[in-house]
């Protein structure tokens, strides 16, 4: 059994206003999963906090870039992904202690 982040979104949104913040730790589907939540990053532009260890990370990227966000490496498989427009101003040396 599996749920995209687009039907989780859905049952979701009748109780949220925004989406801020995405933590994904999906073990190789980040792309089928950002895939199905395509809306909901264009709706609300959440920061997204994500590992890529089994996916190719390009696809990650280019999903990323196609919905102006900015991508950042955190550690080998750790990434953040911010909206370009947002004001949320990163401390990368802190978030790397």
């Amino acid at each position: 059994w599996s749920r995209g982040l687009g039907d989780v979104y859905k049952r979701q949104d009748q109780y949220a206003d925004r989406v801020d913040l995405i933590k994904l730790d999906v073990e190789g589907m980040e792309h089928l999963v950002l895939a199905g939540g395509a809306n909901m990053f264009q709706r609300h532009r959440p920061v997204c906090f994500f590992e890529v260890l089994k996916t190719d990370v390009t696809l990650v990227q280019q999903f990323f870039a196609d919905q102006c966000y900015t991508v950042y490496q955190l550690r080998a498989d750790d990434w953040i992904a911010v909206p370009a427009e947002s004001d949320v101003e990163l401390d990368l040396p802190k978030l790397l202690q």
